[in-house]
């Protein structure tokens, strides 16, 4: 899909690099990430796009004036999923 494309990443990041307190943005750029992740066949690969995500959404938590967007934190809640089912993966590798 067009929202797991680097391309669309980049795009992201030069958007928040103008508008670096827009938690929603960084909010979009975790999910990327983490919709990335899921395409990635290469442990490596899907490890370094789930910390990506995890540090985006990080920022938008930081960012977001009230703290509360179900997406992003739903978001989180996925990549917090993941990790887990990717931890022992990482451990085999």
């Amino acid at each position: 899909s067009q929202d797991t494309d680097p391309a669309v990443i980049k795009s992201l990041q030069r958007i928040v690099e103008l508008d670096s307190t827009n938690g929603e943005l960084h909010g979009a750029v975790g999910h990327c990430y983490l919709m990335l992740s899921q395409r990635s066949s290469k442990i490596p690969s899907v490890l370094e796009a789930l910390r990506q995500g995890y540090d985006a959404y990080t920022q938008g938590i930081t960012h977001l004036k009230d703290g509360h967007d179900r997406n992003l934190w739903y978001g989180i809640g996925l990549l917090y999923e993941r990790c887990a089912a990717r931890r022992g993966l990482a451990s085999a590798v």
